[in-house]
C-alpha cells in the first residue's frame, strides 16, 4: 500500500468510518505539499476545508489582540486538524503553518457535510478525534500545570524512547524548536530544560539523545 494511503487509512478519522464513507472520503482527497513555513490557513480566514497530515509536521497557531503568536499543538502524521469546523464556522479559530516540509489530504468541508447526510459513521469519526483532540488538550493543560519544564521534558523522552523501542539511544524526530513548541515551552526554557537534564541521565548531542540512566531520569 502507498504509504501515504497508509497513514490516511490509520488516522483516527478514517480508523471510524465505515467502508464505502472511507472509500469516498479517500477519492475526494486533495494532497497537498507545503514548504516548511507556508500558511495553510490563517485565524479568521472563511473555512473551506479540514487536513490529515501525512508527511512532515503542521504548527497550529493562536493570535492575541497584541500580535503575540502563541503556539497550540504540533500536528504529525496521521493527525487531523480543522475537523471542528465540520459543525461550527464560519472561520476558523486557529491558523496552521508547515513547521516541516509536509504532505495533506484536504477535505472539502461542504463535500463531506452532505457526505454525512447519507453516513452515519462520519459524524461518528469525527466526534472521535473531536474526543481525542479535547482529551489532548485537557492533558496538555493538565502538564502545563502540574509539572515543570524539565519535567516535561523528562516524560516526552522517556515516552519516545519507549515508542521507538530503544534501549538507550533514539534521534527526536523534529527540531528542537518544534519539540518546545510541542511541549509548551520557549526555545530558551527548552535549552535549560535540557541542561538540567544532563545531571539526570541523559546526553544530548544535536537531534540524538542518550538515556544514561532512566531510574534517574523518571525520579526527577
Amino acid at each position: 500500500m502507498n504509504p501515504d494511503l497508509a497513514t490516511l487509512m490509520h488516522s483516527a478519522l478514517f480508523s471510524h468510518l465505515s467502508r464505502k464513507a472511507a472509500s469516498t472520503l479517500a477519492g475526494s482527497a486533495l494532497l497537498k505539499t507545503y514548504l516548511e513555513g507556508d500558511v495553510i490557513f490563517r485565524q479568521q480566514e472563511q473555512a473551506h476545508f479540514f487536513c490529515v497530515v501525512l508527511r512532515g509536521y503542521v504548527r497550529l497557531t493562536r493570535t492575541c489582540d497584541s500580535g503575540r503568536i502563541a503556539s497550540l499543538r504540533i500536528c504529525e502524521p496521521g493527525d487531523v486538524f480543522g475537523e471542528c469546523m465540520l459543525r461550527a464556522g464560519p472561520t476558523y479559530p486557529y491558523g496552521a503553518e508547515a513547521a516541516e516540509n509536509c504532505v495533506l489530504a484536504q477535505f472539502d468541508l461542504a463535500a463531506v457535510r452532505k457526505l454525512a447526510e447519507d453516513d452515519r459513521s462520519v459524524d461518528d469519526a469525527v466526534m472521535h478525534v473531536l474526543s481525542q483532540n479535547l482529551l489532548a488538550t485537557l492533558n496538555c493543560v493538565a502538564e502545563d500545570r502540574l509539572h515543570t519544564a524539565p519535567q516535561r521534558l523528562a516524560a516526552y523522552l522517556l515516552r519516545t524512547a519507549q515508542a521507538e523501542r530503544r534501549q538507550g539511544v533514539f534521534r527526536l524526530p523534529f527540531r528542537k524548536s518544534l519539540l518546545a513548541a510541542k511541549l509548551g515551552l520557549t526555545p530558551e526554557g527548552l535549552s535549560r530544560a535540557f541542561a538540567l537534564l544532563k545531571e539526570h541521565g541523559i546526553a544530548v548531542q544535536g537531534r540524538t539523545i542518550r538515556i544514561e540512566d532512566s531510574e534517574l531520569l523518571r525520579s526527577i
